[in-house]
């Protein structure tokens, strides 16, 4: 993905999101570590810089809107499972529990990052 983020698009992007009932502003503030404040601006027009952080926003959003495509690996890795007995159920429940791992993980390191 480029490092740049249209403002415009992204802002489009989270009126489809919140259009389909996918997530709340707060929750994908929780999600992404952009404050709840900058999504409103963002979809509002008011926010006028791009900054690394509307990347990862971006980032999410598109998962949310199921623009992201799975590497050959991953779609390899599903099917393995479901084909070793796994159900969807669980294979979605690990999925789930491993996004909540990388997003801890993010999470801390932005909070280390932004307190130095």
């Amino acid at each position: 993905m480029a490092a740049k983020v249209a403002l415009e698009d992204l802002a489009e992007k989270l009126r489809a999101v919140r259009a389909r009932r996918l997530a709340t502003q707060v929750q994908i503030s929780a999600a992404t570590g952009v404050d709840q404040a900058t999504i409103s601006r963002i979809l509002n027009g008011r926010r006028r810089q791009a900054t690394a952080r509307l990347v990862r926003l971006e980032e999410y959003v598109d998962m949310l809107l199921g623009e992201e495509k799975l590497s050959p690996r991953v779609q390899e890795a599903a099917k393995s499972f479901l084909v070793r007995g796994g159900t969807e159920a669980e294979l979605i429940a690990s999925i789930k529990h491993s996004a909540d791992l990388v997003l801890r993980k993010l999470r801390r390191s932005i909070r280390e990052t932004e307190e130095r």
